[in-house]
């Protein structure tokens, strides 16, 4: 299944490249929380790899959506991709680990709807003040969103982090 799915990919790359895209090869890793660091290692990693060359070999730029939590030893794996133009990370990830071993990467960071639609305003106010302070050394622009809002998330709710990272 992974070399049928990275074919595909590859077929997809190649084609793009032909009609002139040059831009961002972005893979979704939604599912790597499922899997240990090391069953990433093994299994996933030299796929992600494989990517990454290919995006480089048709002139592209490379970049992971991470969406759960970018912690440990999956930061340490990844770092074994040489070059990340764009790294998506979700809710309560480390930021200041990941903006030290990938100071070449665009961050974005997925704030939690859920969080959003349970927890009181000053508490969000207070995720939303820690997520600039862990961003306070980075190289590049962190762009904070809410991934996947949820009905009933309270739009003051979401008001109190554009108001505290703007």
């Amino acid at each position: 299944m992974l070399d049928f799915s990275y074919g595909l990919l590859e077929k997809t790359v190649e084609y793009n490249y032909q009609i002139g895209y040059r831009g961002l090869v972005r893979i979704l890793n939604c599912m790597v929380e499922l899997v240990s660091p090391d069953m990433y290692e093994e299994w996933l990693l030299p796929y992600d790899q494989k990517i990454f060359e290919l995006a480089m070999k048709n002139d592209m730029t490379f970049g992971i959506h991470h969406c759960g939590h970018f912690t440990g030893k999956i930061i340490d794996n990844y770092r074994q991709i040489p070059d990340f133009a764009y790294l998506q990370v979700g809710f309560d990830s480390d930021l200041e680990k990941t903006i030290r071993m990938f100071p070449e990467a665009e961050l974005y960071y997925i704030f939690d709807p859920v969080y959003c639609m349970n927890e009181s305003k000053a508490n969000i106010a207070k995720k939303a003040e820690d997520i600039l302070y862990q961003a306070k050394d980075a190289a590049k622009d962190l762009s904070v969103g809410v991934g996947a809002i949820d009905y009933g998330v309270p739009l003051e709710n979401l008001q109190v982090i554009f108001d505290v990272l703007t």
